[in-house]
């Protein structure tokens, strides 16, 4: 095969090269990678053109005015192929390195036109080829785009582009004025061997460019599953919160339900007052002597009813979690009072409220403090000695910043009372239950509700006060 048949079927297999690779990376282009495929064929026509105007490459268009053109689209080519690899999503990478030598690329490439320069066009390929290369190298390499789990594509484009600066930087000593060549291409030994080394680097390239394709393309793909996955686990975790939610509820009605016990002792106790009178008035004509005080035990015992209601609704909201009340501004004192008229109207007159002298305003659920007072008002009155009377105020804390309600009586007993814990408090069928216990945890949980506290403390030898402050 001599010398032209070669350099034909040369052009020729490079050309069915660029057509096959360029198809199977048009089936690749999605939205994310069509401007570096774009890019990558646009290179491709115009490097594959400059081959096939070569001189001696295609018989018919030897050409001694095309022969400048031919260098000029191989090096514009490589110029965009710099664009290829270091596009990303939102443009060129900024590195100034890489970015330097492709400028100088476009400002030296048009040398490779005039005529006055055509012995040295050649040299000026090799130079212009070589910076081009490794302005490539480093777009390669610091641009994230094309990072993937699989390196291999990537690696054979590095050696692809690195077997390209090898054979550019031992071309230059080939050529004029170092050698007898004065172009890149041609028919003489060394220009044969440098064309059948382009196109072999040039597959290397377009092999390695392709493969890129897919590894983006997995890596999309993985970054699709990892979303859908995170999608699922909120799906899981919305399912979980609905569940907990649902527990949540079960327990607040199994709550509910164990805080009923509390009722039953009042109930009876209602019960049998109203059959004690019922049939005191039954069977006796004049008017029955103790009528008053078992009616009186009759009103203490429904309002113990209801008490115990408030409790367990209360306790049923707060200590579970599940719901929330909107707080707004009320009178201190207004809110003291209504606890106050709670009570039973015998107990009333052992109760006396020393109203502020400034009225002011805290920020609470009115019906939640005003249950709390009522049951610090009731473990009062039990514990107070007979006859005597509850000292109930309020007074301003302006280091606290709220308010504090203080509840001072003389108690009967000399045992200090205590909070107690919920888990402190047992309910079964043959034992009553601990009324003012639960009244005072019914206190603590409202106070602390309403980022505030309660205490127990005993001033002297026989007073005990009953402090209960909220933050305004």
């Amino acid at each position: 095969m001599d010398q032209a048949q070669f350099l034909s079927s040369l052009t020729y297999a490079y050309v069915g090269q660029l057509v096959a690779f360029t198809i199977c990376q048009l089936l690749l282009i999605r939205r994310d990678n069509r401007t570096q495929v774009a890019l990558w064929i646009g290179s491709s026509t115009l490097i594959g053109l400059s081959f096939v105007i070569a001189p001696d490459h295609v018989p018919g268009l030897a050409s001694r005015f095309l022969a400048p053109y031919s260098a000029f689209l191989a090096l514009l080519g490589g110029a965009i192929r710099y664009a290829a690899f270091g596009f990303q999503t939102k443009g060129i990478i900024r590195d100034r390195l890489s970015n330097g030598l492709i400028l100088l690329v476009i400002a030296a490439a048009p040398l490779t036109l005039f005529d006055t320069l055509s012995d040295y066009r050649g040299l000026i390929v090799a130079l212009i080829g070589l910076i081009l290369t490794l302005a490539s190298i480093l777009a390669l390499r610091r641009n994230r785009y094309w990072v993937g789990s699989n390196q291999i594509p990537l690696n054979a484009l590095l050696l692809g582009l690195a077997l390209g600066a090898i054979l550019l930087a031992a071309r230059i000593f080939t050529l004029h004025p170092f050698g007898a060549d004065t172009t890149f291409v041609g028919s003489s030994t060394m220009q044969l061997l440098s064309e059948t080394s382009v196109v072999g680097i040039s597959f290397v390239l377009q092999l390695g460019f392709t493969g890129m394709l897919f590894t983006r393309q997995a890596k999309v793909l993985a970054f699709l599953d990892r979303r859908n996955l995170r999608a699922w686990g909120l799906t899981a975790e919305t399912t979980r919160q609905s569940q907990k939610l649902m527990d949540l509820s079960e327990q607040r009605l199994d709550f509910i339900q164990l805080l009923t016990h509390e009722v039953r002792t009042p109930i009876n106790n209602a019960q049998a007052s109203l059959q004690s009178i019922s049939s005191a008035l039954e069977y006796l004509s004049a008017p029955f002597k103790g009528a008053e005080h078992a009616l009186d035990r009759a009103t203490v015992a429904l309002d113990g009813i209801t008490l115990a209601l408030s409790n367990v609704i209360l306790l049923g909201s707060l200590n579970v979690g599940g719901q929330k009340w909107d707080r707004h501004p009320a009178d201190a004192f207004e809110i003291l009072a209504m606890a106050w008229l709670d009570c039973s109207p015998s107990r009333q007159e052992r109760i006396v409220l020393t109203q502020p002298e400034d009225s002011f305003f805290v920020d609470c659920v009115p019906i939640l403090l005003r249950v709390a007072l009522h049951n610090l008002l009731e473990h009062a009155l039990s514990l107070a000695k007979n006859d005597s009377y509850i000292r109930a105020s309020i007074d301003a804390d302006d280091v606290k910043l709220g308010a504090t309600f203080s509840i001072i009586f003389e108690s009967g007993s000399r045992e200090l009372p205590t909070l107690p814990a919920y888990t402190e408090l047992n309910f079964t069928d043959t034992s009553a239950p601990p009324t003012t216990n639960l009244g005072l945890f019914v206190a603590e949980r409202v106070a602390a509700y309403h980022y505030g506290d309660m205490s127990i403390e005993q001033k002297d030898d026989n007073n005990l006060k009953f402090s209960l402050f909220v933050s305004s």
